[in-house]
């Protein structure tokens, strides 16, 4: 939609909201405060329970069923969602959880704007 956006002269900012948002602007701060940095690893974890939908209910498909891009030594590769599990023990309320990969816009912006991390991905709870 660049084009449109820029022929109508208007800006866009696609998928601002908790997130990919908040945690973009977490990558970018902690980054800035290190000489260097390779890995981004987020993981999140959820204390809801039972069906509800926090967002778009076509987001949610597409993450449950599109492979999800991942950054590994400088090159994008797709895994399967649901894939690479990681037990992770949160604060409470939210307890142990073992959080997957999913597909999310995030793995196409943070590399964009910190440039020489070699790997991201993204883990959630469902």
């Amino acid at each position: 939609m660049h084009d449109k956006a820029k022929n109508a002269v208007v800006l866009i900012i696609a998928g601002i909201g908790s997130d990919p948002g908040a945690s973009n602007i977490l990558c970018k701060f902690g980054s800035d405060k290190l000489d260097r940095i390779d890995e981004i690893h987020i993981i999140y974890g959820s204390s809801w329970s039972g069906l509800t939908f926090t967002f778009a209910v076509g987001n949610i498909l597409n993450e449950a069923t599109d492979s999800a891009p991942v950054l590994e030594k400088g090159k994008f590769i797709k895994v399967s969602p649901f894939s690479r599990i990681e037990d992770t023990a949160f604060r409470h309320p939210v307890g142990r959880q073992r959080p997957c990969i999913i597909r999310h816009s995030k793995l196409a912006t943070i590399p964009r704007f910190i440039k020489d991390v070699k790997t991201v991905t993204n883990h959630d709870s469902w």
